[in-house]
């Protein structure tokens, strides 16, 4: 019986260190190549780990927007409590956010849509798009809490890891100042 408990042990610690990510939530070790951390004026900063091998193409558009500056002086557009809290138009750095063209903006071109099995968990990190899979360009939401019902249909690219406080302390016309990606080594 004892031998049986050893065994048993050894292969739940193999497991724990071969698969340390899970399907929808952060764990492990975090590649800092793959992190962007936005700063939120007034607030303080949303640091996200983004899931390259779960969305290949959503991560490498969201960093080449990162770095080419793009959410720099974007506002959140859309906070629903409980729900979700949005960002990435545009339109928001030149339009007052009652007008009807706020949320629909974009980079000027779409991505396509990558199905994978992450889940909309609370800090899950999403592509919005309009209707129909592949028209997801800039903007991303930020879940409250557990969204299962948009499993399937959203691509869920990142999770936040530092600063859900200060997603839950959003409210709509928050500016992003700054996103950078950071760049390094693995860390714990």
């Amino acid at each position: 019986m004892k031998r049986l408990s050893t065994i048993v042990g050894l292969v739940l610690l193999a497991a724990l260190l071969l698969f340390p990510q899970g399907c929808g939530g952060i764990g492990g070790q975090i590649p800092l190549g793959n992190r962007v951390r936005f700063t939120i004026a007034g607030k303080g900063d949303i640091v996200m780990v983004l899931y390259k091998d779960h969305a290949p193409n959503t991560v490498e558009n969201m960093i080449t927007l990162v770095n080419n500056r793009f959410y720099n002086a974007i506002k959140f557009h859309r906070i629903v409590p409980g729900f979700v809290a949005q960002a990435g138009d545009p339109n928001t750095k030149s339009l007052d956010l009652d007008d009807n063209r706020i949320g629909t903006g974009g980079p000027g071109y779409t991505i396509p849509f990558e199905e994978n099995s992450l889940r909309h968990l609370r800090g899950s990190v999403s592509m919005a798009r309009r209707e129909g899979r592949n028209t997801a360009g800039s903007q991303f939401f930020i879940c409250y809490n557990d969204q299962p019902t948009l499993d399937g249909d959203y691509c869920v690219f990142g999770h936040v890891i530092e600063g859900m406080n200060v997603v839950d302390s959003l409210v709509r016309g928050d500016i992003i100042l700054h996103a950078v990606v950071e760049v390094g080594e693995w860390v714990d």
